[in-house]
Formats: C-alpha cells, structure tokens, sequence
C-alpha cells in the first residue's frame, strides 16, 4: 500500500508539472502538434487526473487502515488459531507413534530377559 501510495504522490508531481508546462506554454510531447485550445483542455484534463490521483492518495491511507485492521483482529488471530492447531494434531500424533515404539522395545526386552532367565545363569 505504501508503494501504491507513493508512486501516486510521484505521479500527481509529474501531472502538476505537465500542468504548469502546459499552461506556460512550453513545450511538452504530449502537446506537440495541437492548438492553444487544445493545449487548454488537456490542462483542464490533466488537472482532473491531478484530483482523481489526490483521491486515491487519501483512498490508499484508508485502506491501508482498514487492512491493518482486518489483520490485527481477523486474518493474524485465525492463522494462529489454524497454525496452533495443526501443531498439537502433530504433536499428538508423534505422541502416539513414539509410545507406540516404547512399547514395542519394552516387549522386545522383555522377551530377551525371559529367555536370558531361562538360561538361568546367575
């Protein structure tokens, strides 16, 4: 949004400059070949497009607002929400996988002491 921003600032600059070129009457590649009446109502156009961009300037500021807004209250909050979750599901199934190789090695040990008692070597 801050680039979008500035580069409409930059663009109202350039705009007043062709503005103030125009109605100078100097010499812009835009007007090259028209009339002094024409001249005038590319000024006047320009000036129009100098008011829209101004617009947008201030639309820009708003909805970069707006936009941190709907971050800080929804969108961040329901990402951590959803990120937190996943995480615990994984967690829980890792859980799950290791008991399940802790027993497994318990059973194998516990056969291995059997047959090692079996022997009965003290």
């Amino acid at each position: 949004m801050e680039k979008l921003k500035q580069q409409t600032i930059k663009d109202i600059a350039d705009t007043q400059d062709t503005i103030n070129k125009l109605n100078a009457g100097k010499f812009t590649f835009g007007s090259m070949l028209k009339s002094d009446a024409e001249k005038k109502a590319q000024a006047m156009a320009k000036v129009e497009l100098k008011a829209a961009l101004e617009k947008d300037v201030e639309y820009y500021t708003v909805l970069k607002k707006l936009l941190t807004i709907y971050l800080n209250t929804i969108a961040i909050p329901a990402y951590k929400k959803q990120r937190t979750e996943a995480y615990v599901r994984a967690m829980g199934l890792m859980c799950r996988d290791e008991i399940t190789n802790a027993e497994g090695i318990n059973d194998c040990w516990s056969n291995f002491k059997n047959v090692i008692d079996g022997f009965r070597i003290k």
